[in-house]
């Protein structure tokens, strides 16, 4: 989601809220709340940026997103999935994943994680469902259309 031609020319020159949705469109439901987003340890590496920028494009929407230190989720693709790898998987959970969610949990509805590992992980240990923070996103346009 994040090349450079789009964090060269968008989100670095702020101009995001002329070609989106701005926040008179956003439903009142998402206005009052703070997001908090898990990022994919994978994305930011890939793109260090990645977590500051999905607060850009969410504040272009007029919404909230904190952005929550965290390690990764021990699942790295299949790794958690290993039998041999399970116990190892869960102890790297438990490193900060676990401790977000459970600080979280009055308001897990607003935890988004970028990751579909870290979101399986999450609904595996602490059988919680996350959402990507796209899906946010899509569903104010669809209540914008």
């Amino acid at each position: 989601i994040f090349n450079n031609n789009v964090v060269n020319n968008d989100l670095d020159n702020k101009n995001m809220s002329n070609k989106h949705t701005h926040n008179e469109n956003t439903p009142n439901k998402y206005l009052s709340k703070e997001f908090l987003l898990l990022s994919h340890c994978t994305e930011k590496t890939a793109v260090a940026s990645a977590p500051a920028l999905w607060q850009t494009l969410f504040a272009s929407f007029g919404l909230k997103l904190k952005l929550e230190a965290s390690g990764c989720c021990g699942m790295s693709g299949m790794f958690g999935h290993l039998k041999e790898k399970q116990e190892l998987s869960k102890a790297i959970y438990a490193l900060s994943f676990k401790r977000i969610i459970a600080k979280n949990k009055a308001n897990i509805t607003q935890v988004l994680a970028t990751g579909y590992s870290c979101r399986t992980q999450i609904k595996r240990l602490d059988d919680i469902k996350v959402n990507h923070p796209i899906s946010v996103l899509a569903d104010i346009y669809q209540a914008s259309n």
